[in-house]
């Protein structure tokens, strides 16, 4: 069931764990008056998670386009011609 048979349970010895940290005089109460028989204190693990949640949020994004119309004035001369006509009436050796 162990992996591992080389434990020493002598408390009074330095164990150097698994990541090089020594552990020296391990002192544990064994009168404990919460633990009767072969029962053991309660181990709380405590387990930090985080969790990434991706909310979306619209944001109303509006164009305003403004059109410029620019107009150029430019006179281009149109040329005419105008005509009269006169009448002028003579009346020759009528006795009239």
């Amino acid at each position: 069931m162990f992996d591992r048979d080389d434990i020493n349970l002598d408390f009074n010895s330095t164990y150097a764990g698994d990541n090089g940290v020594n552990y020296n005089d391990i002192d544990i109460n064994m009168n404990d008056n919460n633990m009767t028989g072969n029962t053991c204190p309660v181990t709380n693990n405590v387990i930090h998670r985080t969790f990434y949640h991706d909310e979306e949020h619209i944001v109303p994004v509006n164009t305003h386009i403004v059109n410029h119309h620019i107009i150029r004035h430019f006179y281009k001369p149109c040329y005419s011609v105008s005509e009269e006509n006169v009448v002028c009436n003579v009346n020759c050796n009528c006795m009239m």
